[in-house]
């Protein structure tokens, strides 16, 4: 804890011998302005970061959206074809679809 006391007090002593007395508030305020600046832009940049992630999420969701919709259409031409019917009395024969059921869909 002493260390920082001392460089605290010698950066203040090399201050005052490189720099005039009266110029320090305009260099502690242009420092202070920079530090500034450095916070917003790292704040952008998280944002931004942020945001591409969402984005990241956002094009997921679309493609498993764009898929069940796939399978709904599937599901629906399959609807629309006529059934097949078998050789023996006329009894219809359960046919398998080519995607899931609709109580898949639901869940």
């Amino acid at each position: 804890m002493l260390e920082n006391w001392i460089g605290e007090i010698l950066l203040v002593f090399l201050l005052i011998f490189l720099i005039c007395p009266r110029d320090i508030p305009k260099i502690m305020r242009a420092i202070g302005r920079f530090i500034g600046s450095l916070s917003r832009y790292q704040e952008r940049a998280r944002a931004l970061q942020q945001e591409i992630m969402d984005e990241l999420d956002v094009s997921g969701m679309k493609e498993d959206v764009d898929e069940l919709r796939q399978r709904v259409d599937d599901l629906k031409a399959d609807i629309k074809k006529p059934r097949l019917q078998s050789s023996s009395g006329g009894k219809k024969r359960k046919r398998k679809t080519a995607g899931p059921s609709i109580q898949n869909l639901r869940h």
